[in-house]
């Protein structure tokens, strides 16, 4: 029964880390990288809806680069207006690889899940090596 428990946690863990945890660190990479680039970013559409936990509203903004024109969808607060700028940086080989450099609150929360994902997951092997 204990190794079911401990294979079910990995198969979470693994998949957390397949997913938040793996655009976690590219959005960490991007944001410091030298190999980025930064333009001016302007909203295009809004989508909003009701999330679990409230309002949502999800911006589609348009970049330029010298390869041609790309859209990004990013997460915002209440404050997001058609037209308004932002930051965008991008990666030159890959323009389609690219963040908004506005309001790193979820990027926090993001980090913040992952560390506490690690963290469960030490206790859970630690737990598992005393009882052997």
């Amino acid at each position: 029964m204990y190794w079911f428990i401990l294979l079910l946690w990995i198969a979470m863990v693994a998949v957390f880390y397949l997913t938040l945890g793996r655009t976690t660190v590219r959005q960490w990479r991007l944001r410091f990288s030298s190999e980025t680039v930064t333009v001016t970013g302007r909203v295009i559409s809004l989508q909003r809806r009701i999330g679990p936990y409230g309002p949502v509203t999800t911006g589609t903004l348009q970049y330029s680069t010298p390869k041609g024109n790309y859209t990004i969808k990013d997460h915002a607060g209440s404050d997001l207006k058609l037209g308004r700028k932002y930051e965008v940086r991008y990666l030159p080989a890959n323009p389609k690889v690219a963040i908004v450099c506005g309001g790193s609150d979820s990027l926090v929360f993001d980090t913040g899940a992952v560390i506490v994902m690690t963290g469960i997951l030490a206790i859970i092997v630690y737990a598992v090596a005393l009882h052997r």
